[in-house]
């Protein structure tokens, strides 16, 4: 049977959970949509009912991943619905902590097309309105409708022309008209305002990008993983081997604690540990989390780790194998932690 050996770190406040597998439970701040099985929660959850909810960004059909922006390489906690890909930016304080994915130029990206090759308009159409920015022009009825919905921060600027295309969620032939971060749809069968929708650019791209890169250690999480190998090794223990799944994990959790401004093994999902590994593909013999918010240094969380019986016993446990880190800065955060850690040991089958 599995060992599970779970201990939580918050500032002087020690707690070891229970080894059982938790069944989810809805706390205040989430909303679980049974049409397709997905919970949203925290700033997510916050920026989906301020933003427009179902009509503009339709049901979520993912959990929150980590996942790499392919804009600046770096990896973010998103979320997909089947309109857009949510991010969270800890690093931004709110409403821009959660951005929009650019799905409209990623969806023409998947095809092969650049949209700066488009051809715009040779001078600005009347009744319509121009964008020198990307030099197209925007016109009714997706001009009224993009003006009512949230215009440049939720759509950002047209990246086409009005033209028409073959949709790949019904094969029907449409006008459309591309944006930074959708697709509009003209479907005159439809009565205003429902004739003009969003492409479900979500549920298009899920899954089909890129596999990001090995990560790279930043000098911060090496320190702290030397620090704790130098521990094992004044134990007679072997180091532990960086595992680039227990990285992303870790560093993924750390955001989702980061977001939640507050720390628990159990995720908004209702995740544990173990599941949060077995979404991952890391096929486990054993597992530990160590978490730690509000120290501010590689040394000062280490060092709390070490002082704590149950942490110290995950840090010098000869089972496992892998390690993997993560930290979080959040600015302005409402707990006044700012920085969360997450530590993934694991013993790999």
């Amino acid at each position: 049977m599995p060992r599970r050996i779970i201990t939580l770190c918050m500032l002087c406040l020690l707690c070891l959970s229970a080894i059982v597998r938790p069944t989810p439970t809805l706390a205040a701040g989430q909303q679980f949509f049974s049409e397709t099985g997905h919970t949203v929660s925290g700033r997510f959850l916050d920026y989906w009912q301020q933003n427009g909810g179902l009509a503009q960004f339709g049901l979520p059909i993912s959990e929150p991943i980590s996942e790499q922006n392919a804009d600046t390489g770096k990896t973010y906690t998103v979320q997909y619905f089947e309109r857009n890909r949510f991010e969270y930016h800890p690093d931004q304080t709110p409403p821009y902590d959660v951005l929009l994915g650019r799905l409209g130029v990623t969806s023409l990206e998947h095809r092969g097309l650049n949209w700066h090759s488009f051809a715009g308009p040779s001078q600005p159409n009347s009744g319509c309105q121009y964008f020198a920015e990307t030099s197209h022009s925007l016109c009714q009825p997706f001009l009224g409708y993009w003006q009512s919905h949230g215009g440049l921060p939720l759509f950002g600027f047209p990246v086409s022309e009005m033209h028409s295309e073959t949709s790949p969620t019904d094969g029907k032939t449409y006008t459309v008209q591309y944006f930074e971060r959708n697709r509009f749809e003209y479907h005159p069968e439809n009565a205003a305002p429902y004739n003009v929708l969003l492409g479900l650019l979500g549920t298009e791209l899920y899954g089909k990008q890129a596999p990001a890169p090995q990560p790279v250690v930043d000098a911060t999480l090496q320190h702290a993983l030397d620090l704790i190998n130098a521990q094992r090794g004044g134990a007679g223990l072997a180091p532990l081997r960086v595992s680039s799944t227990l990285m992303t994990i870790a560093q993924s959790y750390s955001q989702v604690q980061a977001q939640q401004a507050s720390i628990s093994h159990t995720g908004p999902d209702g995740a544990n540990p173990g599941q949060r590994l077995d979404r991952s593909g890391y096929k486990w013999a054993a597992y530990g989390e160590n978490l730690a918010a509000g120290q501010s240094s590689a040394d000062a969380v280490v060092t709390s780790w070490m002082n704590s019986p149950e942490h110290r016993a995950n840090i010098l446990n000869s089972t496992f194998r892998d390690v993997g880190v993560g930290l979080t800065h959040r600015s302005g955060d409402p707990s006044h932690f700012f920085d969360y850690w997450v530590l993934e040991l694991g013993a790999p089958q």
